[in-house]
């Protein structure tokens, strides 16, 4: 009687699972999914730094053209906490207007945008609650940063811009070099600077 109370309790301790075995199943798959979500809000937030960055290099070019082939000088202005790059010379160079940089659905949503015209300013500060932009009359950071093009294409007045997200630590920087009217794209490097290296 005792054989076969043993061979009944071990059959059927053997099926399911118990519930640490649960527990653990659902802490593992909780741990794995936090990365995964991570991994892609970090992937959605470096995109839209890119697309801010490429849409201001390729809107800076389209007006560096129509500079050239109007044989007229265009004056670009960015606003820092609109997101937004306009003509501010209509007069001169019209028919350019304005773009934004971001979606209307998601504004600029902590992406933190600074600019300065010493373009050799590399390491120009740009955190979330630091901005190195250049200083107005008031001793506080321009919301606007302006640069220009002449009707031959050089850069009269050039700029350097930081885009930085601090949400995934991570940045972007553009320059227009002056005189020479380079438009380039570059890294923000762990130092904090503007790499144009790549």
């Amino acid at each position: 009687m005792t054989l076969k109370y043993k061979k009944t309790y071990l059959k059927s301790s053997h099926s399911g699972f118990t519930l640490i075995e649960a527990i653990l199943a659902a802490i593992i798959l909780g741990v794995i999914s936090m990365i995964a979500i991570n991994s892609f809000t970090e992937q959605v937030e470096r995109a839209r730094l890119k697309r801010a960055v490429q849409s201001m290099i390729n809107f800076t070019k389209l007006v560096k053209s129509k500079s050239m082939s109007n044989n007229s000088k265009c004056r670009l202005s960015v606003n820092h906490r609109e997101g937004k790059i306009s003509v501010s010379n209509e007069l001169e160079c019209a028919g350019i207007g304005s773009i934004r940089l971001f979606d209307s659905s998601e504004k600029s949503n902590g992406i933190r945008i600074c600019g300065t015209v010493m373009t050799r300013n590399l390491d120009m500060p740009c955190e979330e609650n630091i901005d190195g932009s250049d200083i107005n009359i008031n001793g506080l950071p321009k919301e606007l940063t302006s640069y220009e093009f002449s009707s031959t294409g050089h850069a009269s007045i050039g700029a350097l811009f930081k885009f930085i997200s601090p949400k995934i630590k991570k940045g972007y920087c553009t320059i227009v070099t002056s005189p020479v009217g380079l438009i380039r794209k570059g890294r923000i490097d762990r130092n904090a600077q503007c790499n144009f290296t790549n």
